[in-house]
């Protein structure tokens, strides 16, 4: 997330670093618990709790809206860089934001299906297309349409 200045990124990031690699699972537990403790509920949706990273996000600082992305992206990009660059990863990822964007659609006020529709929407933009685009460059295009589409 560029709009979060440079100087407020550690507050966030060196937290979220002591979070050790997680599964999409645990990925999806973790951005629940960020976005339940946003928009302050204590909802209990979980069949089962993960306290480890309870106490890891309770040192967070208060946060906004644009910390809460700032804070998305900064873990999913963590999570690529632990599973590695490869369309299963990026993949998944990208469910794992869409279905975080479905939880909270029914919630009152857009703010959690926003963030997570835009991260979902930005890590499209600035990991999945010019993944895709080093790929169609190494192998070629699916098909003549992409090629003529392209031209």
């Amino acid at each position: 997330m560029p709009y979060i200045l440079p100087e407020d990124r550690p507050q966030f990031s060196e937290v979220l670093d002591l979070l050790p690699e997680l599964s999409n699972t645990d990925l999806r537990y973790v951005f629940t618990k960020l976005a339940l403790r946003f928009i302050n509920s204590e909802v209990y949706i979980f069949q089962h709790d993960l306290p480890h990273y309870d106490t890891i996000l309770a040192q967070l600082p208060k946060y906004n809206i644009g910390d809460m992305n700032f804070m998305v992206s900064w873990l999913i990009h963590k999570h690529v860089v632990y599973r590695g660059l490869q369309y299963a990863v990026l993949n998944d990822l990208y469910g794992v934001l869409l279905k975080m964007a479905i939880l909270f659609r029914e919630w009152p006020g857009d703010n959690m299906t926003g963030v997570f529709g835009s991260a979902a929407a930005e890590f499209q933009w600035r990991i999945m297309r010019p993944y895709e685009d080093k790929k169609i460059a190494e192998n070629g295009p699916v098909s003549e349409l992409e090629r003529e589409l392209n031209a």
